[in-house]
């Protein structure tokens, strides 16, 4: 089990609660992260849930443990920090494929370490939440995402390092697995829509034909 961090007491409070608190960010003395918690929002909280002021500490502490445990449960506490995603992509473009009349990005495995875009990390995959454009065909195969060059029929030996290709639709959402287990969601963004597009095409009336 990993021992919890000390627990947030105030509001204003910076410190790391729990495992994934300290994970996700280190103590700042500035400012309070994002994604900390404190006691008092976490009792209010539990008061919403019918908790008396008697059980709130035992329900803190049962929360922090919980989270812990969970930690535990990614490799020793340490989730895979090694590659992240990185979109759009910062490769050139392929060839003539127009992505922004596509409503496509094209995005990378990105290792954070190197700072360079690779190829798909064993175990690494991609599943798509949901596509939230209204009227956009959205029908993928069940499984994870393929490259282009898996469609291509490409060996994975002969795809130069970082230069393996993945596009996605404008406005899907996505959940990243690493070796079956979700990581992250995160959505793609959506390109401001042209006047070209945005303009009616007039109706040209005709004569039936006879």
């Amino acid at each position: 089990m990993v021992a919890p961090p000390k627990a947030s007491t105030a509001m204003g409070t910076v410190e790391p609660r729990n495992a994934f608190e300290s994970y996700i960010a280190p103590p700042n003395t500035e400012a309070k992260n994002a994604h900390f918690i404190s006691n008092e929002e976490l009792d209010k909280r539990f008061r919403s849930h019918g908790a008396t002021e008697s059980k709130l500490p035992a329900m803190r502490e049962a929360y922090d443990d919980k989270v812990n445990s969970i930690m535990e449960s990614y490799d020793g506490g340490k989730l895979i920090k090694k590659y992240g995603i990185c979109y759009p992509s910062k490769k050139p473009e392929a060839g003539d494929f127009d992505f922004q009349d596509r409503a496509q990005f094209m995005l990378d495995y990105y290792d954070l370490t190197k700072q360079a875009p690779v190829n798909s990390p064993p175990g690494y995959e991609l599943h798509l939440n949901a596509v939230a454009i209204p009227g956009m065909y959205s029908g993928m195969p069940p499984g994870p995402l393929h490259s282009w060059e898996w469609a291509f029929r490409v060996r994975p030996a002969d795809i130069r390092p970082g230069e393996e290709r993945f596009s996605v639709l404008e406005g899907s959402c996505w959940r990243l697995e690493v070796h079956g287990r979700e990581v992250m969601r995160f959505l793609i963004p959506m390109r401001p829509m042209s006047a070209e597009y945005m303009r009616p095409a007039p109706f040209q009336p005709r004569a039936l034909e006879a």
